[in-house]
């Protein structure tokens, strides 16, 4: 298993080998979830909460078994999160 820093700049590498309509949609949308999460004491949203709600959503695979979602939904938050943590 890879360290935490190694799998950062795997994910930012990933992310910045995206075509640039799809780099430019998810650099805006974390931006945007980065402005919700810092208003998590007025809106009780805070990152972690808005990665389990995008997470499934913005990583989702072309086809999934329901047993593949839940399996893979932990690692799909957690790249979420930390996207809205440190912005793209």
């Amino acid at each position: 298993m890879l360290d935490y820093d190694t799998r950062m700049l795997r994910i930012q590498e990933l992310i910045h080998g995206l075509p640039e309509i799809n780099f430019n949609t998810l650099q805006y949308l974390a931006g945007h979830l980065a402005r919700v999460a810092s208003n998590s004491e007025v809106n009780k949203m805070a990152a972690s909460n808005l990665a389990i709600v995008f997470g499934p959503n913005v990583l989702k695979a072309r086809v999934e078994d329901i047993q593949t979602m839940m399996h893979d939904m932990p690692y799909k938050c957690t790249v979420i999160e930390a996207m809205i943590q440190q912005p793209v």
